[in-house]
């Protein structure tokens, strides 16, 4: 029987994470007597709380496969574990700060992302173009404002642009926040707002540059987290919920029928993983052998909820983004196709493969 471990932080932000990562995978694997998962939690992430759930992972349940929704820094703390091992470790997350976590990629580790850093970048790209060069940038802290404010910032200066000035809030926004933001607004002439942050949060600034004045043609927004395609600002995702692609509308029927709960970006990413690992599965026709399933994985192609999904050379499974725009006549949600430039973030990957990661990182956004 084959062992699936599954490894998810507690998130008192979004608590429903660990159980639809599983469902997605549980969907896309068709679970049968073959396959046994088996999950587990790991505190707030951090290396003291990932370290003791891999050994017992490895060691004491001598699972053949880890899925974690885990930062793969923290990872690294137990890297000589796996590789002895060979257990092939496949690590989801939301990717906002990806080109500095897969820098020297281990053997044994893939990873499969939202694909925040790249969206944040092909958004300032894209508004640099069309919306102008200068930029303001309004992010939270505690959502993984400074990684996806950098991307963003790499995005416009690719096009010729530039970020004028940034505000780094604090989760909960008290009135000085808004006053700094308005004496950068009255200070700098700038052409679009690039807003990072979540929930809550997200909706306060959206309503504050709405009464003071901010079109939404003015305002860039980050991937939100589960308001996908609500916002009239100009986005860049690797997911919609109602891409009409056929896939995607498998597996959200399919995900909504089996679950009763509705699609997010959580249970994506378990499906696609899921996917992805049946198809290696299916390909190398031998019984188990972590290295030749890891070799299948490194060279899959196969098609998900995202599109077309390859494998680069940095061990990272990558698609296509979208960029939402309504319908003028039905005012139906339309989705252009985006290729993200790939040597763009090997390019930082290269630029980051001695850089250290200090300070407090947010678990469940800075994959």
């Amino acid at each position: 029987m084959l062992k699936i471990g599954i490894i998810s932080p507690i998130s008192k932000e979004y608590p429903f994470l660990s159980r639809d990562l599983e469902e997605g995978l549980e969907l896309a694997l068709h679970r049968n007597g073959d396959i046994k998962l088996v999950p587990m939690e790991a505190g707030r992430g951090s290396p003291n709380d990932v370290t003791p759930v891999f050994r017992h992972l490895i060691i004491r349940e001598k699972v053949d496969i880890i899925v974690a929704f885990i930062d793969a820094i923290s990872i690294k703390t137990v890297s000589d574990l796996i590789e002895q091992c060979r257990v092939p470790v496949i690590c989801t997350g939301m990717g906002a700060r990806l080109p500095l976590t897969a820098t020297q990629p281990d053997s044994c580790l893939l990873y499969n992302t939202y694909r925040m850093w790249e969206s944040c970048w092909l958004a300032g790209n894209l508004a640099s173009n069309t919306l102008g060069k200068k930029a303001g940038s309004i992010s939270s802290f505690f959502d993984s404002g400074f990684p996806l404010v950098y991307a963003h910032s790499k995005g416009t200066e690719t096009s010729g642009g530039y970020p004028v000035f940034f505000n780094i809030t604090h989760k909960d926004l008290p009135e000085q926040e808004f006053a700094l933001i308005q004496q950068n607004m009255q200070t700098y002439d700038v052409d679009y707002y690039f807003i990072s942050s979540f929930g809550k949060e997200r909706g306060e600034i959206l309503d504050w540059l709405s009464r003071n004045g901010i079109p939404d043609e003015r305002i860039v927004v980050s991937p939100s987290i589960h308001s996908l395609g609500q916002e009239k600002a100009l986005t860049v995702s690797s997911w919609f919920k109602d891409l009409e692609m056929p896939e995607n509308v498998t597996f959200v029927n399919e995900y909504k029928a089996t679950t009763k709960h509705q699609v997010n970006e959580f249970s994506m990413l378990g499906y696609e993983t899921g996917l992805w690992i049946k198809q290696s599965l299916e390909n190398d026709k031998t019984e188990f052998d972590s290295t030749s399933f890891l070799q299948q994985m490194k060279t899959a192609v196969f098609s998900g909820p995202r599109g077309l999904v390859r494998v680069n050379n940095n061990q990272m499974a990558y698609t296509s983004h979208y960029l939402p725009s309504p319908d003028n006549e039905t005012g139906k949600m339309q989705y252009q196709q985006l290729d993200y430039p790939l040597w763009e973030v090997e390019q930082e990957i290269a630029a980051n493969s001695i850089t250290n990661v200090i300070g407090w990182q947010n678990t469940y956004l800075c994959k």
